[in-house]
């Protein structure tokens, strides 16, 4: 199409634009646009995949199909242009079946591979399951391996433990931890000697001496009068060291690891309000006994205190 002329279109007689479909009369060299000679997008774009491209338009045709024309050269032109035709149209045909069986072998081999993939899917799918399932089975397995060693480890810790206490609440520096420990015994008319001790030392950074005893009896029988009154200051332990020091000294089990975490489980729930008082059940079976706001009173297994706890902040302990 000349780019220096205007051209228009024989049909519309609107000009025609480079932008546009377009189509020229292989017999008289006319320019018409694409809808204007009804040829659609998708057979204009079929036509120039085979690179030729034959334009008989309407006023033309019935030249080239009359018989009546003596001219020789007429003749050879008009033959010229249907030889050309035959063979467009026979390119087409080929093309459109070629082009109709290469979309049959993609169709047919895309759902090869959408029925392959769905397999693999379904596959991997029941590989997951099975897996979860395992997870599941091994995970159960193993929260009841870890609860029933917990539960031994909380048994050996308190067998091993049984004779001892601890005394909170003293100052650090004390040379001889045996005198505060015998004084104790004195305070509550126990006789308690050097041969009861097996072993004290401070732990927890000073903040507390251990007193292991050689006698469970003598070491519960402390106990049992710190616990009826838990008035115990410094000065009663320190003598002539201690005078004037009124602050109050504490004696505690020695907790289990197991023990020492349900103890901070219950003081949690009691600066929360939500048990006003706790103690802990320290025996091979693990318990605490709690008292609620409202006067109700329970014993709790450490998982249903931790099942309290959860309730109470919305998450793990």
């Amino acid at each position: 199409m000349p780019a220096t002329k205007a051209i228009k279109c024989r049909v519309c007689c609107q000009s025609l634009t480079k932008s546009q479909s377009r189509v020229s009369c292989k017999a008289c060299n006319v320019w018409f646009h694409a809808s204007c000679a009804n040829i659609d997008e998708k057979n204009l774009s079929v036509l120039r995949t085979v690179k030729e491209f034959a334009y008989i338009c309407a006023s033309c045709l019935p030249n080239l199909n009359s018989n009546n024309n003596n001219n020789d050269n007429n003749r050879a032109d008009n033959n010229d242009v249907i030889g050309k035709i035959n063979s467009l149209t026979t390119k087409l045909d080929s093309f459109m079946l070629n082009y109709q069986a290469e979309q049959n072998r993609l169709t047919t081999v895309l759902n090869d591979i959408k029925q392959e993939v769905s397999s693999f899917v379904a596959e991997m799918r029941a590989d997951i399951g099975r897996c979860n399932d395992n997870v599941r089975r091994v995970e159960a397995s193993t929260s009841a391996k870890f609860v029933a060693l917990e539960k031994e480890d909380n048994i050996m810790h308190k067998r091993i433990n049984r004779s001892d206490i601890l005394i909170g609440g003293l100052p650090e520096g004390i040379d001889d931890l045996e005198a505060p420990v015998i004084a104790l015994g004195t305070f509550y008319n126990i006789p308690v000697t050097s041969m009861d001790i097996n072993h004290v030392c401070y732990i927890n950074r000073k903040k507390q001496i251990l007193v292991k005893f050689n006698k469970v009896s003598k070491r519960d029988l402390l106990m049992k009068e710190y616990f009826k009154t838990r008035n115990l200051k410094v000065s009663d332990l320190l003598g002539t060291q201690g005078v004037g020091l009124t602050s109050r000294v504490y004696l505690n089990d020695h907790f289990s690891p197991a023990a020492a975490r349900l103890n901070f489980v219950c003081k949690k729930l009691q600066r929360l309000k939500m048990v006003s008082k706790f103690k802990i059940l320290n025996s091979d079976i693990l318990k605490a006994w709690l008292r609620f706001p409202d006067g109700r009173e329970d014993t709790y297994s450490a998982s249903q205190c931790d099942a309290l706890l959860h309730d109470v902040e919305g998450g793990d302990v």
